[in-house]
C-alpha cells in the first residue's frame, strides 16, 4: 500500500490537523466570506460599467470644415505624414507624399493662424484662413467638399 508521506512527498503529520484547527479556519472563513464576496460583487460592477450605456456619437452634420482646416495646419508641422487623412481622393492622386509640405502656398514655419471666413453650402465649404509663416501674413483659401460624411480638403491657394 502507497502511503501518503510516499505519494505526496510531505511527511504525513503535514497533512493531519486536530478540531481545533478546522473550528478556526471554519470561523476566520465565514467572516471572511460576506466581505470579501461583497468586494468582488464591487470589483465585477466596476469592470462591467454602467448598468445603462449611452453612445454618444458626433453627428456628421456638427462636424465643421473650419475645424478640419485647423487641423490640416496643426498637422502640417508637426505630423505632415499624417496629411492625406485630410485630403480628397483627387488631391491624394496628384500629388506625392513628399511634396504635401509644398501645398500650403507660404514660405517658412508657420507661426500662426485665424479662420477670417467660412462660407458654406450642403456638401461644399470656402475656408478662408490668415496664416503668418516666415515674419509674413498671407490668406490663404481651402475648398472642401463633403463625402460620405466627412470633410477633405479639394484645393489649397492663396485668396484673391
Amino acid at each position: 500500500m502507497l502511503s501518503l508521506e510516499k505519494a505526496a512527498g510531505f511527511p504525513a503529520a503535514f497533512f493531519i490537523f486536530d478540531e481545533g484547527y478546522y473550528e478556526c479556519v471554519k470561523i476566520i472563513s465565514m467572516k471572511l466570506f460576506i466581505p470579501l464576496l461583497l468586494l468582488f460583487m464591487f470589483f465585477l460592477a466596476s469592470c462591467s460599467g454602467p448598468a445603462v450605456t449611452q453612445q454618444v456619437e458626433t453627428p456628421s452634420d456638427k462636424i465643421q470644415p473650419e475645424w478640419i482646416v485647423q487641423e490640416f495646419l496643426t498637422d502640417f508641422q508637426e505630423a505632415p505624414m499624417q496629411l492625406s487623412g485630410y485630403l480628397s481622393p483627387n488631391l491624394q492622386k496628384t500629388t506625392p507624399i513628399e511634396k504635401y509640405q509644398k501645398l500650403l502656398p507660404v514660405n517658412g514655419m508657420i507661426e500662426g493662424f485665424a479662420v477670417q471666413s467660412v462660407s458654406r453650402s450642403s456638401n461644399e465649404a470656402l475656408v478662408t484662413v490668415a496664416i503668418r509663416a516666415g515674419g509674413v501674413d498671407s490668406l490663404i483659401q481651402f475648398n472642401l467638399f463633403k463625402a460620405k460624411q466627412n470633410w477633405f480638403i479639394d484645393s489649397i491657394a492663396k485668396a484673391p
